[in-house]
């Protein structure tokens, strides 16, 4: 890394002063409108709506004591101030404040909540201008212990033991040394939005009208801005995001110009070697990815390319049956703008490649996982269960009767592979049954963990009809896997409302390591119908992302499950819902955020947006206006600068600014209609219809082949997946495989 001086005194007194009197005056309006619930200040266009998300906010007591510090900074009783705000962190830290709208996000339609500790080093940064004896008395309490810290995590290169003291003694002597040394290492490993969020906060915010409080800064750093800019610029171009490098390397010109230090054995201006970095950047080949698609969206961030698209042969390698679940209930009346359903049954099947084998559930029991050799379509494990369409009759005949009204949702069979391992729901698939004097509701469905080496052997199953859950708990989907830990999304329903928890549970075991409630608000359902539901989280760079689809989505960390923001966004009522756009129907797909570059992308089924927040901090960077992405039910990746949507209709939205830039078909009264989840591939986007697949370009709606007949194969369109130059489509009742060769044997067209 570049030699920096770590205590050189480069930054400018006026922006030391400029930060404080900005961190002061925001703090003047800061702290009264915290004071009050967020759902009583009437700061939401949907009050009703918005005021049905219930998080853990800080309750009156904590309150209390914020206004009884003020009282003691208000007095100069420094050490009683201190005192108090350390306790309140140390009692109540995980409590959630709410920042005003319009200081945070600019928009009050979307509200961002940051944990009591987080805001108590918001206050004590503020006290560097406002109270400076204050900030002393408290870095004469902290300031030893940070240092010991910094040392050991320094000679150890513990990130762990760093990123405590950021979250602990962010404002001590020691928090920006911590916060630099952070940065290096995540870099080093690769985590560029870690090491940007580190940085970030050592560079004071040069812009008054990017929103004060949208991040903490260190309030009197001595590191040096020239250095700091320059690490943020190269940041920006080993992350691949050149438009972001050149604005970092603008700021750099202005801040710093003459700064100096060493990149890649070359010393000189920052400016100049930077320049000709990214100069060279533009020319350097894609980074390798993994060929495997081992979950819901290809991996943890839930929105994988594959490499390069695939030509297609006019026949299929191979074929097999899958159950087919009937859509002809009251509840998928009314779906024809649905890319989910059709008279054949529900698109639910999404199926995994892993080397030379293809995985897919379709069912609640261990004989509903399948394996296929992915060139032959043999299956990899001897099959025993019923024909599939019988096996569907059974499965949905064990609900019928349990609520007069029908159900909302549909399952959504999805696993995930971590190495041998395959995670999949097993059991009922609802996550929630209504209430009857008459019987008792069945157990919901449970995760399992099976050994691929050993024919599916369950290693381990994590049960929620035991303490410390119970009745009204439901696991949501399946988990994602990563280091030694399985993330997973619980529900829990009582007689008011449905709460989103997340938990983390062992790879050896199945134990419980950490469980966090996240929110709390009334379904579609009502307690008055049985209810699909398949939240599915996100994780990237160690933190786990949840679009809750209640109203919020929430940031949480890997590690110890601490919540690290929590925004709402505007919801649409239920009633509306139904009614309009198909992302919100009885049929909507799988909605998990797309991580990408220190984005959070986010399509809820509660609401009419697609939005984007900033990684770091929960802080709205763009959304769509109300209602204008009608049809846009599936995120499906980043490509060519552009968030593509799929569903009924593709949507190409500009990730950076979230501009709109094509859609198709063009109108909404089109009879066109996507059919199924499509895939990102190179530099093309494959979008399945009913009758054929559609190959566009990433950059908008430029046709970039023929489209894929599949009437003639007497095939229909599905959910798609591109891994190891195979295409696969999962219809409503077969899985097939397509290669550029075609058939090298008779297909396996056998039911599973």
């Amino acid at each position: 890394m570049v030699p920096l001086s770590l205590k050189s005194r480069r930054l400018s007194l006026w922006i030391g002063r400029w930060l404080g009197r900005a961190l002061f005056a925001v703090m003047a309006c800061f702290l009264a409108p915290v004071l009050t619930p967020a759902q009583d200040r009437g700061d939401a266009l949907r009050p009703a709506a918005v005021a049905a998300v219930k998080v853990d906010e800080a309750d009156n007591a904590a309150r209390s004591h914020l206004e009884r510090i003020q009282r003691y900074l208000a007095d100069a009783q420094w050490d009683e101030a201190i005192e108090a705000l350390r306790g309140l962190m140390d009692a109540s830290g995980e409590q959630l404040l709410a920042l005003p709208p319009g200081v945070a996000d600019g928009r009050d339609e979307f509200v961002r909540f940051v944990p009591l500790r987080h805001f108590g080093q918001w206050r004590l940064s503020a006290l560097a201008d406002e109270a400076p004896q204050a900030l002393e008395a408290y870095r004469k309490r902290v300031d030893p212990l940070a240092e010991a810290w910094l040392r050991q995590a320094v000679a150890e290169r513990d990130a762990r033991r760093l990123q405590e003291i950021a979250d602990r003694f962010f404002v001590s002597r020691s928090g920006d040394d911590a916060l630099f040394r952070l940065g290096e290492i995540e870099l080093e490993r690769g985590h560029f939005s870690r090491a940007r969020a580190a940085w970030e906060r050592l560079r004071p915010l040069l812009n008054p009208d990017a929103g004060r409080m949208s991040r903490l800064i260190y309030p009197d750093s001595e590191l040096e801005l020239g250095g700091i800019s320059a690490r943020l610029a190269l940041v920006s171009i080993l992350e691949g995001s050149p438009a972001r490098a050149q604005a970092e390397l603008d700021l750099l010109e202005r801040v710093a110009p003459d700064a100096i230090g060493t990149l890649g054995g070359r010393s000189g201006r920052y400016t100049e070697l930077l320049g000709d970095l990214l100069t060279a950047s533009r020319m350097w080949p894609a980074p390798p990815q993994a060929a495997d698609w081992t979950t819901f969206g290809g991996d943890a961030a839930r929105g994988k390319a594959a490499a390069a698209g695939v030509d297609i042969a006019l026949r299929p390698i191979w074929s097999v049956l899958l159950p087919r679940r009937p859509a002809d209930d009251d509840n998928a009346r009314g779906e024809a703008g649905s890319a989910a359903a059709s008279p054949e049954g529900w698109l639910c099947y999404h199926p995994l490649v892993s080397q030379t084998s293809v995985f897919v559930a379709t069912g609640d029991t261990l004989d509903d996982v399948h394996g296929y050799d992915t060139a032959t379509g043999r299956p990899l494990w001897l099959e025993t269960s019923l024909p599939p369409h019988a096996v569907a009759a059974a499965q949905t005949a064990g609900l019928r009767g349990m609520a007069s009204s029908g159900q909302t949702g549909t399952p959504h069979y999805t696993m995930t592979l971590d190495g041998d391992r395959l995670y999949v729901k097993l059991g009922p698939q609802a996550t929630a049954m209504p209430l009857s004097d008459r019987r008792d509701a069945p157990p919901l469905g449970y995760v399992a963990s099976l050994d691929l080496r050993a024919d599916k052997k369950r290693l381990f199953e994590i049960r929620l009809d035991q303490s410390p859950w119970g009745e009204g708990w439901a696991v949501e989907g399946v988990p994602l896997a990563a280091d030694g830990r399985l993330y997973v999304a619980l529900r829990q329903r009582d007689s008011v409302r449905t709460q989103s928890h997340v938990a983390a549970f062992d790879t050896k075991r199945g134990e419980l390591v950490w469980q966090r409630f996240v929110a709390a608000a009334e379904t579609f359902g009502q307690a008055t119908m049985i209810e699909y539901t398949q939240n599915l989280l996100s994780l990237d760079e160690g933190t786990v992302y949840f679009n809750t689809n209640l109203g919020v989505v929430a940031a949480l960390r890997a590690g110890d499950g601490q919540i690290q923001w929590v925004t709402r966004y505007p919801q649409v009522s239920s009633i509306a819902a139904e009614s309009a756009d198909p992302r919100q129907s009885s049929g909507r797909g799988l909605t998990p955020c797309v991580i990408h570059k220190g984005l959070v992308l986010a399509a809820p089924y509660d609401s009419d947006r697609v939005f984007a927040l900033d990684a770091a901090t929960g802080l709205l960077r763009w959304a769509t206006p109300a209602g204008v992405v009608a049809g846009a039910q599936f995120l499906l990746g980043v490509g060519q600068g552009n968030l593509i949507v799929g569903g009924s209709r593709l949507v190409w939205i500009d990730v950076d600014s979230g501009e709109i830039k094509a859609r198709f078909p063009a109108s909404i009264a089109s009879e066109m209609r996507g059919y199924g989840r499509g895939v990102l591939a190179g530099d093309h986007v494959y979008w399945p219809t009913r009758d054929r697949i559609y190959v566009f370009d990433q950059r908008g709606p430029q046709q970039t082949q023929q489209p894929i007949e599949l009437t003639p194969l007497g095939l229909t369109g599905g959910n798609l997946v591109i891994a190891r130059d195979v295409l696969l489509i999962a219809a409503a009742d077969r899985l097939s495989a397509f290669d550029a060769f075609g058939p090298r044997s008779t297909p396996a067209d056998s039911p599973p």
